[in-house]
């Protein structure tokens, strides 16, 4: 149930997350779930196109770049403003052309691993589906809690 629609999905991985951690949902998001789920499936009655990340893309962004207190906007202003109220383009690029030059270097790293077999280090790679990605970052912690791999190894051994 849910599981077939775009916020359907989410909530489905909200909620292994949940269950697989054992973490407390506030009923107010529970509600909010809710709320979603029955706006996106009447909307999808009358568009089946609709996506509801695309309708709410426009007000996260407003509410990305409205920050709420007083330290956060004069951070913002000064990541993305010159002292002269300009916007800095170039900074914004390079931000980009970062955030790209990294992905294609993890990629091009865990091609390699691939293809001569040699081990991963660091991070696994971003894995496509939010389940991989849930699995990914179960493996990083084993690499990250050493203790964890010890009480691990000694659990196979004993069985």
């Amino acid at each position: 149930p849910g599981g077939g629609s775009r916020f359907g999905a989410l909530s489905v991985v909200l909620s292994d997350m949940g269950f697989f951690w054992q973490m407390y949902t506030p009923p107010y998001i529970i509600l909010l779930i809710r709320t979603f789920l029955t706006l996106e499936g009447i909307a999808g009655q009358v568009d089946p196109n609709f996506n509801i990340y695309e309708v709410a893309l426009p007000w996260a962004v407003q509410r990305a770049l409205s920050p709420s207190t007083s330290s956060a906007r004069k951070t913002l202003r000064s990541s993305l403003l010159t002292d002269g109220n300009t916007f800095q383009w170039e900074r914004v690029e390079e931000l980009i052309e970062q955030q790209q030059a990294e992905e294609a270097e993890k990629k091009q790293e865990a091609r390699k691993a691939a293809k001569g077999g040699a081990e991963i280090k660091g991070p696994l790679p971003e894995a496509a589906s939010s389940r991989a990605r849930l699995l990914a970052q179960e493996a990083n912690k084993a690499e990250l809690d050493p203790a964890r791999v010890k009480l691990s190894a000694g659990a196979d051994a004993q069985a």
